[in-house]
């Protein structure tokens, strides 16, 4: 009789461990799902540079944004942009 005790509880504790175990599952896979379908946030930038300038190109790496800049009266230039904080954080001179 006593062995048939233990096993009921061995049983039930199963089972409450199976139940909980799905229940976190489900809960981490919405959680993952939400973070997935959320938007990335717009945002305007004004990277200051003179009137006629352009982007040439565009290279990302990690957070940060390379940007190719040309004309506008200036020497070509790289800026290295970090989309994190949404500034520029450095500023190279080509010629």
């Amino acid at each position: 009789m006593l062995k048939l005790k233990i096993l009921k509880a061995v049983v039930f504790i199963m089972t409450f461990l199976l139940i909980a175990g799905i229940a976190v599952l489900v809960f981490q896979l919405a959680g993952g799902l939400k973070r997935i379908s959320a938007a990335p946030k717009e945002t305007t930038v004004n990277l200051d540079e003179p009137q006629g300038a352009g982007i040439e190109q565009a290279t990302a790496e990690g957070n940060n944004l390379y940007l190719l800049i040309k004309g506008g009266g200036r020497p070509d230039r790289i800026i290295i942009f970090d989309t994190e904080t949404s500034r520029a954080v450095s500023t190279i001179n080509i010629n």
